[in-house]
Formats: C-alpha cells, structure tokens, sequence
C-alpha cells in the first residue's frame, strides 16, 4: 500500500476533524485526497507537524486532531515525541507514514529502515498500531472511531414537557400526561448519569420546547404563549450550542432556563 493511497483511506474516515498535515507530498496529497477548511497543510517547518497537532489538541480538549507525519519529518523532532507522551493528550491521533525516504527532496533514504519509529513511539507511552496493508488499516481505523466517538463533544436532547416537572406542578390533573412525561425525564436523568462514566463530553438533557403552534396545540394555543414549528427548531438548536457537559442530566425549557425536575 502506497502512502498516497493510505493517505486518502485515512482522510476520508476522518470526516471533519482537524489534520495537521506535514511538509511537502504529505499535504500535496492531502489537498488532493480531501481538501476541507480544517485541514492545516504546513508549509516549512520541517518536523513541527507534531508539535503544531499537540498545541491544537491542548487548546480543543474536546476536538479529536489528526497529525499526518512522514518518517523524515518526525525523525527531525523526535523529542515531540517526548513531550506528547509526556502529556498523553487523549484527542490527539499521530500517524506517521513510513516509506524510509525524504520524498519530497528527491528520495533520499531515511535512517527509518534502520532504527523502529514505533518501538521509540511505545518507549514514549503511545499507543500505537503498525499497519502495512489496507486491511489492517480498517481495522485500525475502526478502533480510532470508538476513540472519536468516546472523546468528542456529542449532544443528546430529548423533547419532555413542562408537565412532567413535579416542582413545577401547581394545577394538578392530567395524571396519565404527567406520569409519562416524569417517567421520560428520569430515564433521561438515569442515562446522563451512565453515560457521563464513560463519555465525558457528552450532553445529554430534558427540553420542554415550549407550546408549539400545530394542529395537535390548536384548542390550547389561548392559554399559552405559543411559537411556531421553525421558531422551535431554532430554540433547540442554539440551547444545543451553548449547553456544556456540566449541563447534562437537567431539563431546560426552549428559552434556555432551568425548569425543576
């Protein structure tokens, strides 16, 4: 497998997130295989791809960074190696790609046939896979996604109502409506709790929309104030943007304010 080929493999399973690409036909190829506008192709520098990719990764915890290095760049700052080791920034995924040459300068031969990169990557405490063929590089990539997926910002809302809030019952009635609506929200305070364990980014909370005008709403729309369907969809939508992990497990209403359990 050639490294151009690897290349758009690897860029094409990434999706959004950030690469860092290295000097010369790394970023060529990069540019070529899937350009976007969160890709940094590094011109100069030589060796400070890793270097730019930790400084990203410590400023965007919660951003999964990609760095796309070669053998004769990282074999000119092997002492990053070091220092990510040293920092074990868990959202940052360095991929050096091996073809024991400085390609881009004419193919002068490398020192990487000679000493192991991954062996001196281990001794730094990466976690790393070596690949060779396209098959192990699924396989790889695969286990990164889980990585992606455990590590990155993710929202979860989901639409409760005002009803189901015992603190905020004050007219009774409507017992059926209510119960299931507070039997939503603890299964959604009970899932925030889990999920937080294992998903430290994650979000998860209880939205009461508000009263929204349909043809379900139409015999309550005098008693509340009432928005219509596009109006909610953008509510929902900004609660999301501004909402953090320390957030998750508590109910908002569409205008972003807490509402009692």
């Amino acid at each position: 497998m050639i490294r151009k080929e690897a290349v758009a493999i690897i860029a094409g399973n990434i999706g959004k997130n950030p690469i860092v690409s290295a000097n010369g036909f790394m970023s060529r190829d990069l540019f070529e295989a899937n350009d976007k506008e969160s890709n940094f192709y590094m011109i100069g520098s030589m060796g400070l791809a890793s270097s730019i990719g930790l400084g990203i990764a410590l400023k965007n915890p919660k951003k999964q960074v990609f760095v796309f290095d070669g053998d004769g760049n990282i074999l000119m700052n092997l002492g990053s190696l070091v220092t990510i080791g040293s920092l074990k920034p868990k959202n940052l995924v360095h991929i050096v790609f091996d073809n024991n040459s400085h390609e881009s300068t004419g193919g002068q031969p490398t020192n990487s046939s000679q000493i192991n990169l991954a062996k001196i990557a281990k001794t730094a405490n990466y976690k790393i896979f070596v690949i060779q063929t396209k098959t192990k590089l699924m396989s790889v990539l695969k286990n990164i996604k889980k990585l992606i997926d455990k590590n990155s910002n993710c929202f979860i809302g989901v639409l409760s109502a005002r009803v189901g809030s015992i603190g905020d019952n004050k007219l009774g009635g409507w017992y059926s409506y209510r119960a299931s609506k507070a039997a939503l929200n603890q299964f959604i305070r009970t899932a925030a709790i889990e999920y937080s364990r294992s998903f430290p980014s994650l979000t998860c909370v209880a939205i009461h929309p508000g009263t929204v005008r349909t043809n379900f709403t139409k015999k309550y729309l005098g008693r509340h104030p009432a928005i219509s369907p596009e109006e909610a969809s953008i509510n929902i939508l900004r609660l999301a943007e501004n909402l953090t992990p320390e957030a998750s497990g508590e109910f908002f209403d569409w205008g972003r304010k807490p509402v009692p359990w």
